[in-house]
């Protein structure tokens, strides 16, 4: 289970971003969320969070491809560094600071608009979003969720799900703005728009054994419960039977009284189906009689 989110991940990284608009539409939103600004030696520098193999080789791809020259970026173990007059180039290209009227740059807090601009472009930002800061938990139930680091971002990716169909909800958790699904469903929806078949098909494994644990379980705890009753309703039986005993009633019984009675102090945990086979007669005869000593 805690390698769904990371096999779902890949499987979406598998998908082809072919036109330049829907590559710069996922590396805006990735930069976004797995994104962070610093200094070294007092050059400007950017770091892109990759943890996974996976994700480090398609950015490299994807920036390369992009830009097409020498780039002053170093690969780490966990991350991509971006420094000096190439960091600023990037962040530009994506969208992330602009120049204003006075010649400053600004930090754009949303995305861009024309990265809403096609189907193609909102599932790569989607695509960006779950990769970078989204998980999938299926422990306890079906959850899906997206954990931002300003509500500008979040207000753009419950947008983005909505126009998809998929409702989504928004909390504030630990300074952090997280947009969820909940339910497998919502969750199976999401995942395959993004082109993750596998992880819908593991998905269903998962809805399908646990539906068939519940019904196992149901089962078993209605079977426990009607041999509660079993046993109970022989401790009565039996309890009027040595009663009927105690006070010399017994002996007032017929003979097919006292053989029911008789099989019933031999065999004081059979089921009335049981103790029929025993006596060999039917089970409603069974009843018929045991009420008759019951009620005597």
């Amino acid at each position: 289970m805690r390698q769904f989110s990371s096999r779902a991940k890949k499987e979406m990284l598998q998908q082809s971003m072919s036109e330049r608009l829907e590559q710069l539409a996922f590396l805006s939103a990735y930069a976004r969320v797995a994104g962070a600004f610093g200094f070294e030696n007092s050059q400007k520098q950017f770091l892109l969070k990759a943890d996974k193999e996976y994700i480090k080789v398609v950015l490299c791809d994807l920036i390369e491809g992009l830009f097409g020259r020498e780039l002053n970026y170093e690969v780490l173990e966990k991350s991509l560094v971006f420094r000096g007059d190439f960091a600023d180039e990037l962040l530009e290209k994506l969208k992330i600071f602009t120049e204003n009227t006075y010649g400053e740059k600004e930090y754009l807090l949303q995305l861009a608009d024309e990265f809403f601009a096609s189907e193609a472009t909102v599932l790569n930002v989607l695509k960006a979003f779950f990769i970078g800061c989204g998980f999938v938990s299926l422990v306890k139930g079906y959850h899906l969720e997206f954990a931002f680091s300003n509500g500008f971002l979040a207000s753009d990716c419950m947008e983005l799900l909505g126009g998809l169909g998929i409702v989504a909800k928004q909390i504030t958790r630990a300074e952090k703005e997280v947009v969820y699904l909940k339910g497998a469903e919502p969750i199976g929806d999401f995942l395959s728009v993004l082109g993750a078949t596998e992880a819908v098909l593991k998905l269903m494994d998962v809805l399908v054994e646990r539906e068939a644990t519940r019904l196992i379980n149901r089962r078993m705890n209605c079977d426990m419960a009607n041999i509660d009753k079993t046993i109970a309703l022989a401790g009565k039986q039996i309890s009027v039977i040595e009663d009927l005993k105690a006070s010399g009633k017994y002996e007032s019984l017929n003979d097919k009284l006292k053989e029911v009675a008789s099989a019933r102090l031999e065999n004081p945990e059979a089921s009335l189906d049981e103790l029929a086979e025993i006596i060999g007669i039917s089970k409603s005869g069974l009843r018929h009689r045991l009420d008759k000593i019951m009620n005597r």
